[in-house]
């Protein structure tokens, strides 16, 4: 937020030679800024195009040979290890879906108490939503 000018600003009004000097700071300014904008573009774009570069060289270099990717690709290849792998990636995944909805309860539960309260103070006649205070549907509602 700018400051406000007082009365004492006010009545002190710049004259032609400063402004003209603001404005020649700020056209610096923005030449400036307009530079370091083209050089930061000039510098990611060559920076992208030495990483590309880089990467043709050693797909050349590597091009016939045997390698650890090669590997790699037999590893999976491997059922009992691919399907080991798949459980382990798995398992995790469903793991951390339990863990989430566990501390989304939680949160729920800590926030409905000071919420609820506040409702019942705007409008004491309002209805429950019959919701349990970790969000869940009742038990008696459940199919």
């Amino acid at each position: 937020m700018y400051p406000r000018p007082n009365d004492a600003m006010a009545a002190k009004k710049k004259t032609i030679e400063q402004l003209e000097a603001e404005l020649t700071v700020l056209r610096q300014s923005g030449r400036a800024q307009a530079t370091v904008s083209i050089a930061n573009n000039v510098v990611r774009w060559i920076g992208m195009g030495w990483a590309a570069y880089c990467a043709v060289l050693i797909a050349r270099a590597l091009a016939g040979q045997s390698t650890i990717a090669e590997f790699g690709l037999k590893l999976f290849a491997n059922a009992p290890f691919a399907n080991a792998v798949g459980v382990l990636f798995g398992g995790s995944g469903v793991a951390y879906g339990w863990r989430q909805k566990r501390l989304r309860q939680k949160t729920i539960e800590r926030l409905s108490e000071p919420r609820i309260q506040l409702e019942s103070l705007i409008d004491p006649s309002r209805s429950s939503s019959l919701l349990t205070r970790r969000g869940e549907t009742p038990p008696s509602e459940r199919h």
